[in-house]
């Protein structure tokens, strides 16, 4: 018997490996069969705005908008900083927090991370700040939490605003973000852990920072971004509604046996696994993103 009949048997008599997908949804059957139900009353916007808000207790403004991309577009209508001031950030990170700093005719600064510690080169940071440099955005990547310290030291010193984008590090009270960082993003969107299948938070501090030209009132930034907001277009409860049921759809796709019946379903029609996973899971999708993200949270 020659090499290929023998792996020919063996193949034949073991058991069948279980397909698992490489992205699996943070959330339970339960929180997804409840937020169905849920549709049945109508619910208090306000008053779930408080909850979050009350969750993070921290001396900080809260602010809950539709995304992270969300918040940040909005923050930078709100400062207004001048035309070609930099923006130093993590280099990787995602193409549309790059797109967002561009429209509003800012220019993103990469910086490189170290792949042992996913944290920012100082090094770099100070060979790359500039009198031009405005803010150094600095990501929490793959679920670890950076010792923000250092940083927090470097844009004291070179007057810069901080923000911290914790959109994957998320840990429920174990970290509300920096004390010290001028602004910090969480996200809830759809492959986040704790997902609410959407939605973003903002902490904002209630100080006036001084620059070397100008002062910072956030109290008043955090105004305004609300006042933006309340301008967006809204999502309606149908909406929501129609997505609760396209994730529950897909978390069912996930199950193993299922999946692979998924996967000899997509190779008969000629298409490629991670290009369809991408597309059915990715938060926005292609096309004018700055339209699809201005908008306003939907009334559930």
């Amino acid at each position: 018997m020659d090499l290929l009949q023998i792996t020919e048997s063996i193949q034949i008599h073991r058991k069948r490996f279980k397909i698992y997908p490489r992205l699996q949804l943070d959330i339970s059957y339960y929180d997804l069969i409840s937020s169905l139900l849920s549709f049945r009353h109508s619910i208090d916007i306000k008053k779930s705005i408080s909850i979050i808000q009350s969750f993070f207790s921290v001396d900080k403004e809260v602010i809950v908008t539709f995304s992270v991309r969300t918040a940040f577009d909005l923050l930078l209508q709100s400062l207004q900083l001048p035309i070609d001031s930099e923006v130093l950030m993590s280099a990787i990170t995602i193409k549309n927090m790059i797109e967002i700093i561009k429209s509003h005719r800012l220019i993103p600064v990469p910086i490189d991370i170290s792949l042992q510690l996913c944290e920012p080169s100082l090094e770099q940071l100070e060979k790359s700040v500039s009198v031009k440099t405005k803010i150094f955005l600095i990501t929490h990547l793959f679920g670890t939490v950076i010792d923000l310290q250092p940083y927090v030291e470097f844009c004291q010193k070179h007057n810069l605003i901080l923000i911290e984008d914790c959109a994957q590090a998320f840990a429920g009270s174990k970290y509300y973000g920096h004390p010290q960082a001028d602004i910090s993003f969480f996200s809830f969107g759809s492959i986040k852990s704790s997902t609410a299948l959407g939605g973003g938070v903002t902490l904002i501090k209630k100080e006036i920072q001084h620059l070397t030209q100008h002062q910072i009132n956030y109290q008043k930034i955090a105004e305004k971004i609300q006042e933006l907001q309340q301008q967006y277009p809204q999502k309606s409860e149908l909406w929501f509604f129609i997505r609760v049921w396209k994730y529950l759809f897909l978390k069912t796709l996930s199950i193993p046996g299922i999946y692979y019946l998924v996967i000899q379903v997509l190779k008969i029609l000629s298409k490629d696994l991670d290009t369809t996973i991408n597309a059915t899971t990715r938060g926005f999708s292609q096309g004018n993103l700055l339209e699809k993200y201005a908008i306003f949270l939907p009334i559930t």
